[in-house]
């Protein structure tokens, strides 16, 4: 286990290193190594977003600005956990986390633009007893904050027939969606989604071809990014 935990540290440096605005926190990176594959499956907030793909994402909305001129410190992370956070602020379901006068309470019950400008929210999918479904709350509250001006960068597992989905994002006229190619798995995980992936841009209403281009198939760029070489049998 210290021989993992070692390898892991190195490649968490190494990011640093390629990315250098990387928005991860001594909190996230602490826990991270000091827990690697221990993750709560029964915990909604829980599911780690991958960071490399998360950089991935997050660096094109950056650079590209497609949100503007915004930086890390202008979004909150909207469900999260201590483990997994990716900014300073962030919300939980049961409470939240790295807010100065803590919030208490629900996520969904909060004013999310009151926070920050910008979210990043990877939806859950179920609710705590493993039963029902939260993404079409979750993309309600999108819907309603970003039509009172926030920008929201938001990660749903594809039920395309749901009636949330096609109220709050096909029928939306102020996002835009992406269909993600390939399908996207949870580190530190048994389990992973049943569904492909949509990024919904919450609060403008279209990107480049370019953008639209490159976040469609950013599953298969992080899986060629994080693919381990294979290692030649010794004859």
């Amino acid at each position: 286990m210290e021989e993992i935990k070692g390898i892991i540290n190195n490649i968490n440096s190494e990011l640093d290193t390629i990315h250098p605005s990387n928005p991860r926190l001594n909190s996230f990176n602490t826990n991270l190594k000091k827990d690697p594959f221990r993750y709560n499956e029964d915990d909604m907030n829980d599911y780690p977003t991958p960071i490399e793909f998360f950089n991935l994402l997050m660096d094109r909305i950056k650079e590209n600005k497609i949100f503007g001129n915004v930086d890390y410190d202008n979004f909150v992370d909207l469900c999260c956990s201590e483990k997994n956070r990716k900014f300073e602020k962030g919300l939980t379901i049961d409470g939240s986390v790295g807010i100065d006068l803590p919030l208490y309470g629900d996520s969904l019950k909060q004013n999310w633009n009151e926070i920050a400008p910008c979210g990043f929210l990877a939806s859950p999918y179920k609710d705590k007893n493993q039963r029902v479904s939260i993404q079409n709350r979750f993309s309600q509250k999108a819907f309603d904050e970003s039509n009172k001006g926030m920008k929201i960068v938001a990660m749903f597992q594809s039920s395309t027939d749901a009636k949330w989905y096609h109220e709050y994002v096909i029928l939306n006229p102020n996002c835009v969606y992406i269909q993600l190619l390939g399908r996207l798995k949870y580190p530190g995980t048994k389990n992973h989604p049943g569904y492909g992936n949509t990024i919904v841009l919450f609060g403008i209403n279209k990107i480049s071809k370019e953008d639209m281009d490159y976040i469609r198939t950013l599953i298969p760029k992080y899986i060629k990014m994080t693919k381990k070489p294979k290692v030649k049998k010794l004859v």
